[in-house]
């Protein structure tokens, strides 16, 4: 999940503050060494054709843009910890996508934050470990 997925969080929040349902992200750009910019908005579905039924931007009012620092995404992440116990990076699922295929589709591995155990606190979990031993 990692930081895209908490800035998108953040810049609904912002953007969206009447919480619709239905908004997504539509641009994101980093500016500057800890900021990101991000749009989004509601997309529309598709009437007719092949495609219809998916989501497009097309003549859709966009929200935004509004700024997301590299602050907020930390203190996001670590509300969600203390709040839920979950690692902040896989939300406790333990493991994390690393990339995709066409074929294949995506390919987990285990979360380096929490090493697979899908719990927040990996650093204080180490040191209690070494103490004992």
């Amino acid at each position: 999940m990692c930081t895209g997925y908490w800035i998108s969080v953040i810049a609904e929040r912002k953007a969206n503050p009447s919480k619709r349902t239905g908004w997504d992200v539509a641009f994101m750009e980093k500016i500057g060494p800890d900021a990101t910019m991000v749009s989004g908005g509601f997309p529309r579905p598709i009437k007719q054709g092949k495609r219809k039924g998916e989501l497009t931007w097309r003549g859709v009012e966009m929200c935004g843009p509004v700024i997301v620092t590299d602050r907020e995404v930390a203190e996001e992440r670590a509300r969600y910890e203390a709040e839920t116990g979950n690692c902040g990076d896989c939300l406790g699922e333990g493991n994390r996508c690393v990339g995709w295929h066409k074929e294949t589709g995506k390919e987990y591995r285990a979360c380096l934050t929490c090493s697979g155990t899908g719990k927040a606190g990996r650093e204080e979990q180490s040191i209690e470990s070494e103490r004992r031993n």
